[in-house]
Order: C-alpha cells, then sequence, then structure tokens
C-alpha cells in the first residue's frame, strides 16, 4: 500500500485494513499486531506501534487505523495474525503480512 507523506487524517484516524474470522457461534479470533521493520532515512521520524491503533469492532473481526501522520519517505512492514479457536481449541491461524510505502511528497 503506498501513502503521501503526511496524509491528512480528517476524524483523527483513517482504517488501513480489516480482517473477518468465521461468524459460527463457537468459534473465537484473536489478532496481533507486530510492526517488523521500519526504514527510513536518517532525521525522518519513525513510525512505532503508535502510529497504528487496532480495534476489535464485531464478532471476530479487527480493524487497523493509522492515527498519525507519517512523515516519507519510509517503508513499514506490518504483521497482523489471526488465531482461530473453536470451544477453547486452536483449529488455525491466518497471517497476513502489510507493506506500507509513504512518500517523500505530500502529493
Amino acid at each position: 500500500m503506498t501513502l503521501v507523506s503526511n496524509l491528512p487524517l480528517p476524524d483523527g484516524h483513517i482504517q488501513l485494513f480489516q480482517i473477518k474470522g468465521p461468524q459460527w457461534t463457537s468459534a473465537r479470533a484473536e489478532f496481533t499486531m507486530k510492526l517488523l521493520d521500519v526504514t527510513s532515512p536518517y532525521g525522518t521520524e519513525k513510525v512505532n506501534e503508535h502510529f497504528f491503533q487496532k480495534i476489535n469492532n464485531h464478532f471476530n473481526s479487527m480493524q487497523l487505523y493509522l492515527v498519525r501522520p507519517i512523515k516519507g519517505p519510509q517503508e513499514i512492514r506490518l504483521q497482523i495474525e489471526m488465531i482461530l479457536s473453536r470451544d477453547n481449541e486452536i483449529i488455525g491461524n491466518v497471517v497476513v503480512f502489510i507493506i506500507m510505502v509513504v512518500s517523500e511528497y505530500p502529493f
């Protein structure tokens, strides 16, 4: 995904990603987010976990928001993991890698 530098956040945030697990009543999905790597030139504030917010909104659903503008140029690698369980037994997991490229320019 590509973003411009200092992307305006009109509502204080912008939704970047959403993942949904199964809708069975006996199933549960737990979500984790990890910031794997950030590459940026010297003097540019590096992104950290505080730039993002993970919200479990609905049954077995998670949304990822950007809550702070990112100054570019930067390349960010995130990992989202969904662990699925049914009747307290793990039945699987899903791993999603998100690569964000933030432009040096605000246009």
